[in-house]
């Protein structure tokens, strides 16, 4: 296991069906943490299990940590992650600054409360953020739409920009929240998730000449000032990038022609997370067919159920006998990942694509289906 040189940028995304986090090393030995998921069997972190195999110092290399949104699925273990990087910022969307935010906090502090993982996560990270400011606390970095989070400017230059929630996402976010605080006297329910997530944190992350797009669980609305036909509408051109994170795990309501139209350069590598919890099965069987008629570079870190069995695990086991040889493999978690790699100082150099594990090329899986 080989952690990237100071010169080379790494997109390393991890999913193990329940849950999403993304690892970006941007040179110099420095790295932001986008969201995060826990191991199946051992409930740590997927960044700090990685970041221990590849032997990075995460306390003081991790530079900024983002919670898209505060979904289970996609901050379960953050707050272990953010103790564990002390010279690491945190930024989050801008409504869970509002008032109305922190009662919901405030209201499901109790251990006996129905809370759910990603309350409890939030309330850890702002104990931390208190902690970590001497008693007067930190505040986070508060993400919306065009707005530069965080930026380094020595070495290779890189930017975390906000594309979303807009204004108007912004306070859908925070009227849902009000309304789920609880009537006085009454049994406190479930903090129950927004449908469709109008906190959404779409990121660009722009490395020197590169881009990647990272596009959390934004969704597709009506409104024109809302979701992706907002993001679209302000950045279409804008540094396409060659990198993109799907959003909401592959489904329809995620996805906007426009994001690859004017979004993102040809020839893109798509990088995604399957949904499995439940009856819930996300991409379904049409989604990954739209995805691969995009581009020709999509991959999962885990398998739709849907996929032949045997179909599935011959691409599987023929990706792996190209790609990935037997150290490689060692000290990795026992779920899916995909890790991309691109030389900073070589610009025309092609990524190099890595699977582990049950990750899977999909363009590849759907061309053999359709000659099986």
């Amino acid at each position: 296991m080989d952690a990237p040189k100071s010169t080379e940028l790494e997109v390393h995304l991890f999913g193990p069906g329940y849950g999403e986090c993304a690892v970006i090393h941007v040179g110099n030995n420095e790295w932001i943490v986008v969201d995060s998921c826990i191991a199946p069997k051992t409930k740590e972190p997927a960044a700090l299990r990685y970041f221990e195999a590849i032997g990075v110092n995460a306390k003081e290399a991790v530079k900024l940590i983002v919670a898209t949104h505060w979904h289970d699925d996609h901050i379960r273990g953050l707050a272990k992650v953010l103790r564990a990087c002390e010279a690491a910022e945190f930024a989050c969307p801008a409504a869970l600054q509002r008032r109305e935010f922190f009662e919901l906090i405030g209201c499901y502090f109790g251990p006996a409360m129905m809370a759910t993982t990603g309350i409890d996560e939030l309330k850890e990270i702002y104990v931390e953020m208190e902690r970590r400011g001497d008693g007067h606390g930190l505040s986070p970095l508060y993400a919306i739409e065009n707005r530069k989070i965080w930026e380094r400017r020595l070495g290779p230059s890189v930017r975390a920009i906000a594309l979303s929630p807009s204004d108007v996402s912004f306070e859908k976010a925070v009227a849902h929240f009000a309304s789920q605080l609880p009537v006085a006297n009454a049994t406190k329910p479930r903090v129950r998730s927004q449908n469709p997530n109008h906190a959404a944190l779409a990121l660009r992350i722009e490395v020197a000449n590169d881009s990647i797009l990272l596009g959390s669980d934004l969704e597709v609305v009506a409104s024109p000032v809302d979701g992706w036909n907002r993001v679209v509408a302000v950045f279409s051109n804008d540094n396409p990038s060659k990198v993109f994170k799907v959003a909401h795990h592959g489904s329809s309501n995620a996805h906007h022609d426009g994001v690859w139209q004017h979004m993102v350069a040809k020839g893109a590598i798509a990088i995604m997370t399957p949904f499995l919890h439940g009856r819930v099965v996300l991409p379904k069987p049409e989604d990954v067919v739209r995805l691969t008629t995009h581009t020709a570079h999509a991959f999962i870190t885990c398998p739709p159920k849907h996929l032949d069995v045997k179909l599935r695990d011959k691409v599987a086991s023929e990706i792996m006998s190209n790609v990935i040889t037997s150290p490689l493999r060692s000290g990795l978690p026992p779920y899916g990942s995909i890790r991309l790699r691109h030389n900073l100082s070589e610009p025309t150099n092609e990524w190099e694509i890595v699977p582990f594990g049950p990750a899977l090329n999909l363009t590849a899986v759907v061309a053999k289906q359709a000659v099986a």
